[in-house]
């Protein structure tokens, strides 16, 4: 009888793990990758011809207008930066330097993920830029 017992429980541990896999409780639910579309805070290469826009600047303000607000305060040091291909390049002026035709996708990270992914000093987050390929903006 105690070897039943036993082979009884096993069984039942089984089921019971089976029934929460398959009913989605034991998946584990993390942050999307930077791959993948995140709804509103990404603007994508398909969304762009849309905006009827010249610059990268222009997309932002004629698609998703709420980037530009800032979450952290109104000083001029809590403006979101821009990063373009992973690369540091500056404050928001920086998108009018992008024609819109080179934009592949737009993200905008909040305060927590930038300085997650980018290091400290993101209170208001950050746009992230990825340019098509062959593309580099020119520094000033």
């Amino acid at each position: 009888m105690y070897g039943r017992s036993r082979t009884r429980s096993a069984s039942f541990r089984l089921s019971l793990i089976g029934a929460l896999t398959l009913a989605g409780c034991g998946r584990i639910q993390t942050t999307p990758y930077l791959d993948q579309p995140a709804g509103r805070s990404v603007i994508t290469q398909d969304q762009i011809p849309y905006a009827n826009a010249e610059t990268a600047y222009d997309v932002v303000e004629h698609l998703r207008p709420q980037f530009f607000i800032s979450t952290a305060g109104r000083s001029l040091a809590t403006e979101r930066l821009v990063y373009i291909n992973g690369l540091r390049a500056g404050g928001l002026e920086v998108l009018r330097g992008i024609p819109s035709d080179r934009v592949q996708e737009i993200r905008l990270l909040g305060a927590g993920e930038a300085t997650m992914l980018l290091g400290g000093g993101h209170p208001s987050g950050a746009l992230m830029i990825k340019l098509r390929r062959g593309w580099q903006p020119v520094p000033n």
